[in-house]
């Protein structure tokens, strides 16, 4: 029999009628199960189940393949739970919430599209749920960084492997299969403990309204853990409103690719940003992602400071004009104010305001910790990354900031040891093996510093940015190997000509080789360039041969700081 797109929306291709199961009784038949564990199935287990979406919505249908696929697939884990108890509805089963703060993780949300070029989709809902969430009660519950909950996309790890690995309580997983201009999610919240199934529901919404389905889910959970809500909590989920979906999608489209790191992925996330700005000129989301794009590309020295900052302060006024809630755009306001502006008092405020919003922010506790760094709160910095590590566990770069701290703190041992384990979480992380060369050449280490820097040169050629070779010329320096450590200035040199390079690391290498004039006159050149990287001089032990040059002095004068200007 041949479908009927409008009423078959979720059921691509021409299947036979006698394939087809027409209720919830003939699926439950099949199975050799009652109705109401098919029914939950469909819901917790992502039972393939088909409804006519014009229709009334208890007119369902499935298809035997897709039936007798899925249970291959699921039989194991179903087999170990008792056939009717594997759920309990809400009301039947109360979580036992732990009495401090609680742990939450949203697993990636699958994608049953079938559409690889909807990755972006169920990818944007997963960071969208987990920043809800982590709003949702600031003091009560903290949620685990998108970073961390990638590692199991497409895994086969079970929730208990993955609670123990995230120490969590509690875990959110889901589906979302998104068709024209609807979308259906089914999640289930989990206590880890004994993985007893909390709460569970499967909603069809329009993408108009995904919003509001977000809050339906973080309405849940809070039940589902007990957590109440206060009437301004309340209130914050109630005013989430429609979207245009086409701007929408375009936000998340940003999203994805910012989420890669690279120069032309930034360049990509900018481009669906402003098209979502476009779309919908009041939607503070896509604002306050823009900001984001054009900071990173600045502080990743992709781009002349100069080009960038102004339009990302731009983006981050514009985003809290529209919504003062939003604490992407106060980070990112904290972060431009740092940076660019070197306004320290209010730069602070708003990293103050954004943790106020989502203390489960890592991206902001990252960003406020490169804000005490900078001031030589190094105490303070210390214990904020290790809040964002307890956050984003599996993730490389929380550990590897840490190591970093410890070395502008001059604590050369307990970086050396914190970057060695950063390298057991990522043995291909080339600036893991700079930053351990910086501190071994610091700890006059020198045979070691130059075997950590003649590793990085020979497995990771390709890594051709301003810090690898500026800080492998320190180094080099620092060894007593003066002309190599030239060498590397002068590559940055000729660099220049063909792109953008910071003259920062310029500096750098001839502060290694104790050469000041040349390194005061590439430092005036990043002052002017107004690079991110000029706010480090003051507590950068790459440049302590220039601090008692009157000239480095004068330059440090002129960032505005209070530690330095003596009030």
């Amino acid at each position: 029999m041949g479908q009927n797109k409008s009423e078959e929306r979720f059921a691509p291709g021409v299947r036979s009628a006698a394939e087809r199961l027409d209720s919830w009784k003939e699926i439950a038949a099949y199975l050799k199960r009652q109705t109401r564990t098919v029914r939950r199935w469909e819901t917790t287990e992502g039972l393939p189940v088909h409804r006519h979406l014009h229709r009334r919505r208890a007119t369902i249908y499935a298809y035997r393949t897709e039936i007798d696929a899925w249970w291959s697939n699921r039989r194991p884990d179903l087999k170990q739970r008792q056939p009717d108890a594997a759920v309990r509805t809400p009301g039947r089963k109360e979580a036992h919430a732990p009495s401090g703060r609680i742990m939450l993780a949203v697993l990636p949300f699958r994608n049953l599209g079938g559409n690889a070029r909807d990755e972006y989709f169920s990818d944007g809902l997963t960071e969208e749920m987990i920043s809800e969430l982590g709003r949702l009660h600031p003091h009560r519950l903290a949620v685990i960084a998108r970073t961390s909950v990638m590692h199991y996309k497409g895994t086969s790890k079970t929730i208990e492997e993955a609670g123990r690995e995230l120490r969590v309580d509690y875990i959110l997983e889901g589906t979302v299969r998104r068709e024209a201009d609807r979308v259906r999610v089914s999640a289930r919240l989990i206590q880890v403990r004994d993985q007893s199934h909390l709460w569970a529901e499967s909603h069809d919404y329009h993408l108009t309204r995904i919003l509001a389905l977000q809050s339906r889910i973080a309405r849940a959970i809070a039940r589902g853990i007990r957590i109440h809500l206060t009437p301004e909590q309340e209130r914050r989920l109630a005013r989430r409103g429609q979207v245009i979906p086409e701007a929408h999608q375009a936000y998340l489209k940003g999203r994805h690719y910012l989420n890669k790191w690279l120069e032309e992925d930034m360049s990509n996330g900018a481009r669906w940003f402003r098209q979502s700005i476009d779309i919908d000129p009041t939607y503070a989301p896509a604002y306050a992602g823009l900001a984001d794009a054009y900071s990173l590309l600045g502080l990743y020295t992709y781009v002349p400071a100069q080009q960038v900052y102004p339009k990302a302060k731009a983006a981050a006024l514009k985003a809290l004009e529209l919504d003062e809630t939003a604490a992407e755009a106060h980070a990112a306001l904290g972060h431009i104010l740092t940076f660019y502006d070197w306004n320290w008092s209010r730069a602070e405020e708003e990293f103050g305001r954004a943790l106020a919003l989502n203390p489960s922010s890592v991206h902001t506790l990252i960003d406020y910790v490169f804000y005490l760094v900078v001031r030589g709160r190094f105490d303070e910095a210390i214990v904020l990354n290790e809040r964002a590590i307890a956050l984003d566990p599996l993730t490389a770069t929380t550990s590897l900031n840490l190591g970093w701290i410890y070395f502008k703190a001059r604590r050369y041992q307990q970086a050396i040891a914190q970057l060695k384990r950063t390298l057991e979480l990522a043995p291909d992380l080339p600036h893991a093996r700079v930053e351990l060369a910086w501190n071994y050449a610091a700890s006059e280490r020198y045979p070691e510093a130059i075997a950590e820097c003649e590793h990085t040169l020979t497995h990771f050629p390709e890594v051709d940015n301003d810090i690898v070779p500026g800080t492998l010329g320190w180094v080099y320096a620092r060894s007593g190997r003066p002309v190599e450590a030239l060498k590397f200035a002068t590559r940055l040199i000729e660099l220049a000509a063909r792109r953008y390079v910071d003259p920062y690391y310029i500096a750098v290498v001839y502060a290694g080789r104790a050469d000041a004039d040349d390194a005061i006159e590439w430092l005036k050149k990043t002052y002017e360039a107004r690079s991110p990287t000029v706010v480090l001089m003051k507590i950068d032990p790459l440049l302590d041969p220039l601090r008692s040059d009157p000239r480095f002095q004068d330059l440090l004068g002129r960032l505005n700081r209070p530690d330095t200007a003596g009030n």
